[in-house]
């Protein structure tokens, strides 16, 4: 123990003095336990002998202490593997950030690309749908210009017809003149 602090506490019915590293609360905690212990010990056992009463108190902290010592190295023994593995898998992780550290700019590039075709696609869309109804409306006028051909020819053979009667009713009329 270090002879930072000096402490004089009551352990069972006698005072010590008590030089220690630890803070007054940290010691008055041990102490505690350590009383606690000895009424454990004085109470379990049928005569009052403080010697007895301390070394079975001994006893039992001793017990605690070696349990929590096995406590300690299981847990050290559980934490080997994993502790072992730490430092790989965090160079592994820094390698992959690494790796993947341009991944949120590519998306967003790519997010901008998709929005630029997008608006591409509507725009084509749209002249698509432009050039559709000037195609129907063609179409309507082609229909209605061969119509109108249509009649105008028959129009024509009607005239050519008349025209055609009207000659050999011209030349009948000659003949029969002369």
């Amino acid at each position: 123990m270090s002879d930072k602090n000096r402490y004089e506490v009551q352990i069972g019915e006698s005072s010590y003095i008590i030089r220690s590293s630890r803070t007054k609360q940290e010691t008055d905690e041990i102490v505690n336990y350590v009383n606690e212990e000895i009424e454990k010990a004085e109470k379990s056992i049928r005569y009052k002998n403080p010697a007895m009463s301390a070394t079975l108190a001994c006893l039992n902290i001793a017990d605690s202490a070696f349990t929590s010592r096995e406590n300690y190295l299981n847990l050290k023994r559980d934490c080997e593997i994993p502790m072992r593995d730490y430092e790989p898998l965090r160079v592994r992780y820094e390698n992959i950030v690494e790796k993947h550290k341009d991944s949120d700019a590519v998306i967003e590039s790519l997010n901008v690309k998709i929005l630029d075709l997008k608006t591409q696609l509507e725009s084509m869309t749209d002249e698509k749908e432009k050039f559709r109804l000037e195609l129907n409306k063609r179409m309507r006028d082609f229909e209605k210009s061969n119509q109108e051909i249509e009649s105008l020819r028959d129009k024509l053979l009607e005239q050519e017809k008349e025209t055609l009667r009207a000659y050999r009713q011209l030349q009948e009329a000659l003949r029969r003149s002369e």
